[in-house]
């Protein structure tokens, strides 16, 4: 008999091989600067001008301040902010333990430990993020107390996300009503997890993205996929997640609905990412096995970029139960509420400070008051590379999609399931 860490094994073994063979394929675009390139760098798509800026820095340990506001600045024009060009770079996940001829980590983690902090003191803090003041010492019992609820409740979450739950009858209903809908959180019930989990996750030899109808359909004749609809799944769960909010009821229907539309994926994408990384996965995977970069023998870029490299800044962190948590609830409040009435906007901005401040005390606890500042800073910048990721994730669902509706021609964007509609957003 194999036992899971065996079969853990052999599938990370495998996906290594299936990445080696997808990095045979040249991507087109430099993820830093937009630039075009055909060569993978550290890590991660990147043209040759930003794979030898990254080195520069690392090697020469030099750290740059930026004169406007950090992590904002346009870097696809000629006078490149340095300070924001760095740290786009480790964002979207160039490993500097890639670079040869590198002494062990200690100029790396210096390096980076002074931007951070030079970007926490930088007077005009980065749009969407809010500087909290630092809790007093009185207040560290209330802070263990929110960490122990909010704990609490993501294992919950977990616990019925990795269960026999499963409401797909339901997927049909629109965003309304899952808004009024009472929350499964509110439920007394037990759900246990399927005895049959994981399955095998069998790749397709031609991919949907490049293949002919032919070879779709010689494929697919007898298929019928045996996993759980995890998108529609996922996004439902998210919103009875977000009604244990109390701050969520303060919104009206339709803002609950905006708020939802703008932040559903990011929190969506941290929560495949962590409990990926949780179980030491290099790739994305589902509780019932379901692992997308696995579901075709040569996956393209664009589905490395979204099931695997979305991984590497939460592995890069090592981010912690606490400060995954504390980081979904920012994520909720960090998206664009441009539509809000200005007391819904004073609630957002109320929590999101009173969140950051909690992670913040939580950190400085945890590690001092610089290194607790920098790993904060490091940690909310997590939340820009989330949402530029979200934007891949959409982008390879209406190729997917379309490539769908190429070889069935009988498919529409949501597939019959509104709450997909924000992938379309």
């Amino acid at each position: 008999m194999v036992s899971r860490s065996d079969n853990t094994i052999c599938k990370a073994k495998k996906f290594e091989k299936l990445r080696d063979e997808s990095y045979k394929i040249p991507p087109t675009k430099c993820v830093i600067c937009n630039g075009s390139t055909s060569f993978y760098h550290y890590g991660i798509s990147a043209c040759n001008g930003c794979k030898q800026f990254f080195r520069r820095v690392i090697v020469s340990g030099k750290v740059y301040k930026c004169r406007s506001i950090p992590g904002r600045c346009n870097i696809n024009g000629r006078n490149k902010c340095k300070y924001c060009r760095f740290f786009k770079c480790l964002e979207l996940g160039m490993d500097p333990k890639s670079i040869k001829n590198i002494t062990e980590s200690s100029n790396i983690h210096d390096l980076t430990t002074k931007a951070l902090c030079l970007k926490n003191s930088h007077s005009s803090f980065q749009e969407g993020i809010i500087i909290p003041r630092q809790l007093s010492t009185e207040t560290i019992d209330s802070v263990t107390k929110i960490l122990h609820h909010l704990c609490n409740l993501e294992n919950k979450f977990k616990n019925i996300r990795e269960s026999s739950y499963n409401p797909s009858e339901l997927f049909s209903e629109d965003i309304n009503y899952w808004l009024c809908k009472k929350s499964v959180f509110s439920e007394n019930m037990s759900y246990k997890k399927p005895s049959n989990w994981p399955l095998t996750t069998i790749p397709f030899k031609h991919n949907i993205l490049n293949c002919s109808i032919e070879e779709y359909e010689e494929e697919h004749k007898n298929f019928k996929f045996p996993f759980k609809s995890w998108r529609p799944f996922d996004l439902c769960l998210i919103i009875d997640y977000l009604k244990t909010q109390p701050f969520f009821h303060n919104l009206n229907r339709e803002e609950q609905k905006c708020l939802f539309m703008n932040t559903g994926l990011a929190v969506r994408l941290l929560i495949d990412s962590y409990y990926a990384y949780e179980k030491n996965f290099p790739y994305i995977v589902y509780p019932d096995g379901f692992c997308p970069i696995l579901f075709h023998e040569k996956p393209q870029p664009l589905e490395i970029d979204v099931h695997v490299n979305s991984l590497k800044p939460i592995k890069r962190l090592q981010l912690r139960k606490e400060e995954f948590c504390l980081l979904k609830i920012i994520l909720f409040l960090s998206g664009n509420f441009s539509s809000f009435t200005e007391s819904s906007l004073e609630v957002i901005r109320i929590e999101k400070e009173f969140y950051s401040s909690t992670l913040l005390s939580f950190l400085q606890k945890e590690y001092g008051d610089i290194k607790g500042a920098a790993r904060f800073t490091e940690i909310m910048m997590l939340i820009q590379s989330i949402f530029m990721t979200v934007e891949k994730v959409k982008e390879l669902y209406l190729l997917v999609n379309f490539a769908k509706s190429r070889v069935k021609k009988d498919l529409s964007l949501n597939y019959g399931k509104p709450i997909l509609d924000i992938f379309c957003k």
